[in-house]
């Protein structure tokens, strides 16, 4: 509401400063530096990971550093070079999901992987709230850190050229947005994946990715070889916003 009524340079920082304290506004910009400052490092290492997949023997690090300067790259061009590439980058996320979305509810009702799964992994011991209130509220606390980004519709503001009109509406695209990306994916994890299943609790380096939630529904579907369309779907992922 502050971004639409009052569209300025600094967003939430210069409003704590403003309509707080100065020394809150001081302290909000240098936390908010520090969230993304780790939220890139941990992308980076997460890219670097996701390339080793392919390519084992060469070290996360140089994959890392390559990273990096893509992401440099897209940063220090024109905004429409970096308003482009977010564009190609979002489509592909949204394409990965919608046909994840569909191939989870075909397979949950037995047209793939010959089997009916339905809602049985949700009576299955615990489920679905395992751990009781305790497990609700420590997946509420993982899972928050995911949500970091929505904010930067705010953030941007300042730039647009009629914020009244464009905040509201970006924001509720981030609602079906989330609604698509995260609770129907999960949704559809949930119904085809148990919580105990074996294959979530490996760790084995970079053969992680080829357990991941999402791959476990492809193989469940009977499509293995997804695991490395999903590997480039998530690598796109971390090197875009």
């Amino acid at each position: 509401e502050l971004a639409t009524y009052m569209p300025i340079s600094g967003s939430f920082n210069t409003y704590g400063s403003r309509f707080i304290d100065p020394a809150f506004g001081f302290a909000l910009g240098w936390n908010y530096w520090f969230s993304w400052v780790v939220t890139i490092s941990g992308e980076l290492v997460a890219a670097g990971i996701l390339v080793q997949f392919w390519l084992p023997h060469v070290t996360t690090v140089i994959w890392s550093f390559i990273g990096m300067f893509i992401m440099f790259l897209l940063n220090a061009f024109s905004v429409k070079g970096y308003g482009e590439a977010e564009y190609w980058f979002a489509l592909i996320k949204v394409i990965a999901v919608v046909v994840f979305v569909v191939i989870g509810c075909v397979t949950d009702g037995g047209a793939l992987g010959h089997h009916k799964y339905a809602f049985e992994n949700w009576n299955r011991k615990e489920a679905p709230f395992v751990n009781g209130v305790a497990g609700v509220i420590t997946t509420f606390i993982i899972s928050g850190f995911s949500f970091q980004g929505t904010e930067v519709v705010g953030v941007t503001a300042g730039e647009s050229k009629n914020p009244a009109k464009d905040v509201p509406r970006a924001m509720r695209q981030i609602i079906w947005r989330i609604i698509l990306f995260y609770i129907a994916s999960i949704f559809i994890m949930g119904l085809i994946i148990p919580y105990d299943d074996p294959d979530l609790a490996k760790i084995d380096g970079v053969k992680n990715i080829a357990v991941s939630p999402f791959t476990l529904v492809f193989v469940r579907a009977g499509l293995g070889p997804a695991v490395h369309v999903m590997n480039a779907v998530i690598l796109c992922t971390v090197l875009s916003a």
